[in-house]
């Protein structure tokens, strides 16, 4: 046997060891430490800040070790995104990046211009984004440059200069748009490239038919825009693209609206932060939104998520309050048919007798249903309103099916209020002894509420303003020419 045997036998064995520790030496840092330095700057401390979704927070206050040095340090990674340097006294920003993999760089900075001067070591996504702004910076001033000659240009109807300018102004758009493109493809993987593309727009190209501009750009909304990383939500970029696919790209109509949703929460699901943010972010926006008959969307994200569990975050007193307000909308949803109440009509001469009269019983193009209270400030200026509407569109089939809310103790009130304000000639009634319920049909919690309705008594908008009624009318009957009825 080798004589050497027991000395090769302990340099295996101290291999795995000796392995070990140059691993250990190459392994991924923990936690995150950030050298700034902040040149021009002599404030004791800083905020560390990020923004999540629209709204920034506060993750530390720093203070210096010595005038204008900071270090920026924990045992945890923080979440990869945007983040904020904010200075006090005038809490100026300068904003950089912490990816996920990444969190142990240095920043050297003068504050007075951050763009221009940033300088990072060791974090490769901080210089590309630096380099892209004092690129914009650059393309800025040349625009601003060139906008301020337009402007001169135009005062004096100088088209061929008007032309030379606007050319320029498309030019350096252009170059803007390739500078994006070039990032992006020369730097994969790199959060700085996923940043610009989401900020970017789509670009409909050249050839694709004007007649389908619109289509492609609706359907090729997320190509940039990724919803399952979560670094995004830690940006400004997420909040406003979404809302802007919401407001302006789809059509405003409730099924629309609702589909839209669902395509963002499909995309979300695979992060569960930026799924979480936006279904909550979505059910407040519909529950308060002012747009007539989006009150289907809110119930449609109520019925398909939370109360089949996709929300289980949520406590069951929110959970509740959610399913009951569902409840309670549903069935005065547009396109749904108005529930019928019976009432008795107010009397409004001497020796008339009140009769009873439905909803339904109503033989009308257009039913517009309100409930008003005699002592109401907002009815007391509305339906006179109302009235005047009446008598411009009576022979267009509409008819004013108009409820007073008062019971049997101010009944008299209803009748003074019909005289006093020259709504006699529309079809006045009440019920003072609520035996229709309406105040829970119809969820009157205040008054005016203005519903219109169809000859079928479909619901066709709803918690409409007195000066909203002709024009709504005028759409219907549009649609309604172009259907062929």
């Amino acid at each position: 046997m080798n004589k050497n045997w027991k000395n090769t036998l302990h340099l295996l064995w101290l291999l795995p060891l000796a392995f070990f520790m140059q691993s250990a030496q190459h392994a991924e840092p923990k936690g995150y430490n950030i050298d700034v330095t902040l040149n021009n700057f002599d404030q004791p401390y800083v905020i560390l800040a990020y923004n999540y979704g629209d709204k920034p927070y506060i993750k530390d206050t720093i203070y210096a070790k010595s005038t204008g040095k900071f270090v920026f340090e924990g045992k945890e990674k923080l979440d990869g995104g945007m983040y904020m340097i904010v200075m006090p006294p005038q809490n100026n920003t300068i904003e950089f990046f912490i990816d996920t993999d990444n969190q142990h760089f240095s920043i050297d900075v003068d504050v007075k211009n951050p763009v221009k001067t940033a300088k990072f070591k060791k974090s490769k996504n901080n210089t590309i984004f630096y380099k892209y702004l004092a690129f914009l910076n650059a393309q800025r001033a040349k625009s601003d440059k060139i906008s301020a000659e337009l402007k001169a240009a135009k005062d004096a109807k100088d088209q061929p200069k008007i032309k030379e300018l606007e050319g320029k102004l498309i030019a350096i758009n252009d170059e803007v748009i390739q500078y994006q493109k070039d990032l992006i493809k020369d730097n994969p993987n790199t959060f700085a490239a996923k940043f610009v593309q989401t900020s970017m727009d789509i670009t409909v190209p050249d050839d694709v038919d004007s007649s389908m501009r619109y289509w492609y750009y609706r359907n090729h909304y997320f190509d940039n825009l990724d919803l399952s990383d979560g670094r995004l939500l830690r940006t400004p970029l997420l909040p406003p693209k979404v809302e802007r696919y919401l407001d302006q790209v789809i059509t405003q109509n409730p099924d629309s609206v609702i589909a839209g949703v669902d395509e963002i929460l499909r995309r979300a699901e695979k992060d569960e932060d930026i799924y979480k943010y936006f279904l909550i972010r979505l059910i407040n926006k519909y529950a308060k939104s002012k747009v007539i008959c989006m009150d289907a969307v809110y119930v449609h994200i109520a019925k398909e998520y939370y109360l089949k569990g996709k929300a289980n975050w949520i406590d069951q007193d929110q959970l509740t309050k959610i399913e009951e307000d569902a409840k309670r909308l549903e069935p005065l949803l547009c396109n749904k048919i108005a529930p019928d109440i019976t009432m008795q009509t107010i009397p409004t001469k001497e020796g008339e007798t009140p009769k009873a009269t439905s909803l339904h019983g109503v033989n009308s193009k257009y039913t517009v249903l309100i409930f008003w209270a005699s002592d109401c400030g907002h009815c007391k200026k509305s339906m006179p309103k109302v009235a005047k509407f009446y008598d411009e569109y009576k022979d267009r089939g509409v008819t004013v099916f108009s409820v007073c809310t008062k019971t049997y103790k101010d009944y008299q009130s209803c009748i003074d209020f019909v005289k006093e304000k020259d709504m006699t000639r529309m079809l006045n009634v009440c019920d003072p002894y609520l035996r229709s319920k309406f105040p829970i049909l119809y969820d009157v919690k205040s008054t005016p509420v203005i519903f219109l309705l169809d000859e079928n008594k479909k619901i066709l908008a709803k918690r409409l303003a007195a000066e909203q009624l002709g024009e709504v009318i005028d759409n219907w009957d549009k649609i309604l020419e172009q259907r062929g009825k």
